[in-house]
């Protein structure tokens, strides 16, 4: 079994080795939307779902757009879901997270965590939908290129999501992020050199 890709336009998704984050090309999955539907997708190959159950998994990938401007009609969304049926991949999704890039024209690593997909469903496939969110009803576009997609069991202690610093001095420094468990409360920050092992 291969991976599924389709959507709107047959001409894409598509490899192109002008962008890459490692390898010889990424994925290509532009996307003009003139109306809610267009969209272009790509569904990994069937999970063992008996095995590995979707609410047991994470995806981590990288994604880069190559125009990108979030205010006006370049906003670099991806949403990345669960379908279940691999011949009706879009009528069978269920959205699980949004993520967007924030930058033009650099890799950045995104990381999705199925944690909250429901436990009954019966979804097989872990599904990448370029659809520029926040659409006017004019129109929108996605220049975006995906690379290095990982499917993993959900660690124990998950990495959070954009960790950023939002002020420094000589003896301090003031951090932001994005805990993917919901049950999480307070936190233990460790630093030392590059490397280290806390």
């Amino acid at each position: 079994q291969g991976w599924y890709y389709g959507g709107y336009s047959s001409s894409y998704p598509y490899l192109n080795a002008s962008y890459k984050n490692s390898g010889a090309a990424s994925l290509y999955m532009y996307c003009y939307e003139s109306n809610a539907n267009n969209q272009i997708y790509l569904a990994t190959p069937e999970i063992d779902v008996e095995t590995y159950p979707i609410h047991t998994l994470q995806t981590t990938f990288y994604m880069l757009a190559s125009t990108f401007n979030a205010a006006t009609y370049y906003p670099g969304t991806m949403i990345v879901g669960v379908s279940s049926d691999s011949s009706n991949i879009m009528g069978t999704f269920y959205p699980v997270d949004t993520v967007a890039v924030t930058r033009q024209g650099m890799w950045q690593e995104m990381e999705v965590s199925f944690a909250n997909y429901p436990v009954d469903s019966s979804g097989k496939y872990i599904v990448f939908v370029s659809n520029p969110e926040g659409y006017t009803g004019t129109y929108a576009y996605n220049y975006l290129y995906v690379d290095d997609i990982t499917i993993d069991i959900i660690p124990e202690c998950a990495k959070p999501r954009e960790l950023v610093s939002t002020g420094t001095t000589e003896s301090s420094v003031s951090l932001r992020w994005i805990d993917l468990d919901p049950e999480h409360s307070s936190w233990e920050v460790a630093f030392g050199p590059m490397g280290f092992n806390p």
